[in-house]
């Protein structure tokens, strides 16, 4: 006797987003000739859960799963009499959520301190499947999975079928709003006057212009614009502004020097919070492990500059570099993340950063940004499961075969400067 799930597709990738509809067919084939027993029972759930597996240095392992939907479906409670090579199937049909804690879920979140709020008290929008990368010897740390398990029991015993189907967020629509951050700067310097701009540095002169209430100064804001949203294989735009505050500068409009860039390094960062009911189990720990947890970076580019001035209220892309051929390229998000999620025991954000070094009369000076950065899901470009440097390659690859999720790694790549 077996029992059998099979999952109709909704596309060719086999891809399920939020909101769709999930069907197919659960069939069993005999023999089951037991008509004296009337406990059999044919039933079908569909979970969606999150797991961590925690291992602090020197400690015992932590795990801890938590389902943030669950539907069920009953198919038969009684008799079930299956002659040899007979078959039964029965349909069966669910709606995928949009977030966790849809109405009528039945939710499963272990909690010994019941008197602790849990980590998500609202509802979010469901995560991803995937698994990021852990360490030796557990191939994840983070793991989201969504499964349809078919059982049928009795007295006589027991049989069970599982499908896991790959999850991704429903598409976006509407378009990316713009981050604007600014940085002010204040420098002093007789460098700054067209005529002391070439002469070398010395000690009297740092003396002077440190002391000397004539020493020109000039007050002045970087703006950068960029995106809140990053697309897979799409450009990242990066634009700059230079604004002078002439009425708090002692040099006047014409008198104003450009700004050199001299170079520019954009990252992102990944952090992954966990947390279970034996480690980081109330409220407090739970928000310093938050604060506390390591980032790593999964995206870097760093360009160099040759030619590129920045110009009072003039607004410049510094997104640019130089291929091999001469040709110039505008730096591409070419890694495929696992967008930002966060359930009742895991969650995955990102920070981008942006350091620019520039010259302005003669001084070195930086520039750093920093902001919460969203990454989208990008249809046909799926995330392949990835692998750190302290991954167990084996028990990855098992994980892979077995369960086809996308993961999180570690790369650090650096883009041709100009």
């Amino acid at each position: 006797m077996s029992i059998l799930v099979q999952v109709n597709r909704v596309r060719d990738s086999g891809l399920f987003h939020a909101g769709d509809e999930v069907s197919g067919t659960v069939e069993m084939k005999g023999p089951l000739p037991f008509p004296y027993y009337d406990d059999s029972k044919v039933n079908l759930t569909f979970t969606g859960s999150s797991e961590t597996c925690h291992v602090p240095k020197g400690g015992a392992l932590f795990k801890d799963n938590a389902i943030f939907f669950q539907y069920e479906k009953v198919f038969l409670e009684g008799v079930l009499d299956l002659k040899r090579g007979a078959i039964q199937t029965w349909q069966f049909s669910f709606q995928l959520p949009e977030q966790t804690e849809p109405e009528g879920a039945q939710i499963k979140i272990n909690r010994k301190k019941r008197h602790e709020p849990t980590w998500v008290t609202t509802p979010h929008p469901i995560p991803q499947s995937t698994a990021l990368s852990g360490l030796r010897p557990y191939p994840w740390q983070g793991l989201v999975s969504y499964t349809l398990h078919a059982k049928v029991s009795g007295k006589w015993g027991w049989r069970e079928d599982r499908r896991i189907i790959n999850v991704v967020p429903k598409p976006r629509v509407t378009p990316s709003d713009a981050i604007i951050q600014r940085k002010e700067f204040t420098h002093s310097s007789s460098r700054l006057l067209a005529a002391e701009a070439e002469n070398k540095r010395s000690i009297n002169k740092w003396f002077r212009d440190k002391f000397s209430s004539s020493t020109p100064t000039v007050k002045f804001e970087i703006k950068i614009i960029v995106l809140q949203t990053l697309t897979p294989d799409k450009i990242i735009p990066i634009v700059l502004r230079l604004n002078y505050d002439i009425e708090n500068s002692t040099l006047d409009a014409a008198s104003l020097p450009e700004l050199r860039l001299l170079d520019m390094r954009f990252e992102i960062w990944a952090k992954t919070e966990l947390w279970g009911d034996d480690y980081f189990s109330t409220a407090t720990s739970r928000e310093l492990a938050g604060r506390f947890a390591p980032k790593n970076p999964v995206y870097r580019r760093e360009l160099k500059y040759d030619s590129h001035f920045l110009v009072n209220n003039q607004t410049i892309e510094v997104n640019n570099y130089k291929g091999d051929d001469g040709t110039m390229y505008k730096i591409n998000f070419d890694r495929f993340l696992v967008s930002p999620f966060r359930t009742y025991n895991l969650a995955r954000s990102y920070e981008a950063r942006v350091v620019f070094r520039f010259e302005c009369g003669g001084k070195k000076m930086k520039a750093k940004f920093e902001w919460p950065q969203d990454i989208a899901f990008a249809e046909g470009h799926l995330p392949p499961t990835q692998l750190d440097s302290n991954s167990d390659d084996s028990a990855n690859a098992k994980m892979v075969g077995k369960m086809a999720f996308h993961g999180i790694v570690t790369i650090v790549t650096t883009a041709l400067g100009v």
